[in-house]
């Protein structure tokens, strides 16, 4: 049996169970997971949890604030198996890790969370972390399915019935310790929701007819306490949010990129966009997935191309280069990619590591997505005006 499942990047906090190879990404051996194929990989900060197909739990790394979710806040934990405190790891869909915390995303549409809360993040109605996972009783949403969660260091957002729920400190917006609805006035202006992504210090929105909106720190690197239309005419279908950046992918497969951008995570080679501008490297290459996270980013292309851009101090880009060097081709992950043509590829990340790997998972994701939506617009009866955002199910 041969991995299916790539790191590269730091292992000085047990980030991922290998040797640092500083110009490649190593394979995860099957040995490290009993023989098993990885379905499902998610970083956090300085974390890796891994879900096998058995439904085996394996994780490792920081745990400092209880973010490996075991009970404990041991500082840093080498791999484990089976030791997050969640009742049926069958039923996890997707995992999220975040600076400190973690989230878990169930098949029924709820989740589960744990780790820091010092700001509220986590929507527990208090400061105190999570060493154990909690769900989220009684929800503000009631019985809908949560459709994403995102967040940045001292928040999170949850997207739910095509409208947004906050906690936590967010720049320029109230801090709160419980999921909180955006205002109604907000709501009427900015419309139905389909997608929602988180910097460090913002939120950032689309909405049905393609607006990306922003709460927090936007352009000019300027903090607004309302929501604010950005300047991209183009309709937007989806948003990706690193620490201090952001990646739009418009309907005409165009592709505009605005931060901080100190580490060159989006790709231009400039040290600050101030204002949403156009990636031309990046534009028209069908872009399945972007793995911005911290200050580097990995995307992930249709033809099979794969380019890197943003911070590589400690190889997490799988490659020899400097940081700040614009968008290259990543010619191992491409190979990879040919390998496994019948797989998808999957990219997830923390703050110096990165974690590529290859599944099925495609279908049923996207089934998954599709009977969501299909029973939200039976409730409203409104079917004519179902969306399918395909682009979040590869």
């Amino acid at each position: 049996m041969e991995a299916n499942v790539f790191a590269a990047g730091m292992t000085d906090n047990y980030e991922y169970p290998a040797v640092k190879n500083p110009g490649a990404f190593v394979p995860l051996e099957p040995s490290l997971f009993g023989y098993e194929r990885i379905k499902h990989a998610a970083c956090g900060y300085r974390t890796s949890f891994f879900l096998t197909e058995s439904d085996q739990l394996y994780c490792c790394g920081q745990n400092s604030s209880g973010e490996l979710g075991n009970g404990t806040s041991v500082d840093y934990e080498p791999l484990s198996k089976n030791r997050t405190l969640i009742p049926h790891y069958g039923t996890i869909e997707t995992i999220l890790g975040g600076d400190t915390f973690t989230f878990f995303i169930m098949k029924d549409g709820t989740f589960w969370r744990c780790g820091s809360n010092n700001d509220g993040q986590l929507g527990a109605g208090s400061k105190s972390k999570l060493l154990v996972p909690e769900p989220v009783n009684p929800t503000p949403w009631g019985a809908h399915r949560v459709m994403k969660i995102a967040f940045g260091y001292y928040h999170s957002a949850v997207l739910v019935n095509n409208t947004v729920y906050i906690s936590g400190k967010l720049s320029g917006s109230d801090t709160t310790h419980a999921y909180t609805k955006i205002a109604d006035a907000d709501q009427k202006m900015i419309g139905e929701i389909v997608d929602v992504s988180c910097g460090v210090f913002n939120t950032m929105v689309v909405n049905r007819r393609g607006h990306l909106y922003s709460i927090g720190q936007s352009v000019e690197n300027a903090s607004t306490s309302a929501w604010t239309r950005m300047n991209i005419d183009a309709p937007v279908s989806k948003i990706f949010c690193g620490s201090l950046s952001g990646i739009a992918i418009t309907s005409q497969d165009e592709v505009y990129c605005w931060g901080d951008n100190g580490s060159g995570e989006t790709g231009i080679p400039s040290s600050r966009v101030s204002n949403w501008t156009m990636n031309h490297d990046l534009c028209y290459k069908e872009i399945t997935n972007v793995g911005i996270h911290t200050y580097q980013t990995i995307i992930l292309t249709r033809s099979g191309q794969v380019l890197i851009c943003g911070n590589n101090s400690n190889n997490q880009l799988g490659a020899v280069m400097e940081t700040s060097q614009g968008v290259k081709r990543s010619t191992q992950l491409e190979e990879l990619c040919r390998k496994f043509s019948n797989k998808t590829a999957f990219v997830t990340g923390g703050f110096q590591h990165m974690i590529v790997y290859f599944a099925d998972g495609a279908m049923s994701k996207g089934k998954t997505y599709m009977i969501a939506m299909l029973r939200q617009a039976s409730q409203s009866s409104e079917l004519s005006d179902i969306s399918f955002d395909f682009l979040n199910t590869l």
